[in-house]
């Protein structure tokens, strides 16, 4: 159930917009469903999308985590974290 992230490298890690931090990176299920910290310690917005996906999916927030569900594992996912 634990997920991998890995913040892109060429992207500094959580850039400031204003009053808010945002985080790129990259989100690999390593089960068939978990959450992972993005480096944020409140994500309040977070934008998914697949990069290599073989079934459904949906994401959700909780805290400083976003969670993934119905993904098999190896599939990946952008992300990009909002939050502070």
């Amino acid at each position: 159930m634990a997920t991998s992230y890995t913040a892109y490298s060429a992207i500094p890690q959580a850039i400031v917009f204003g009053n808010k931090r945002i985080a790129f990176g990259t989100i690999t299920i390593n089960g068939v469903s978990g959450t992972t910290s993005c480096g944020l310690n409140a994500v309040d917005f977070a934008l998914v999308t697949p990069q290599t996906i073989t079934s459904g999916y949906h994401h959700q927030l909780s805290s400083n985590m976003v969670q993934i569900f119905s993904a098999t594992s190896a599939d990946k996912f952008n992300v990009m974290a909002v939050g502070r």
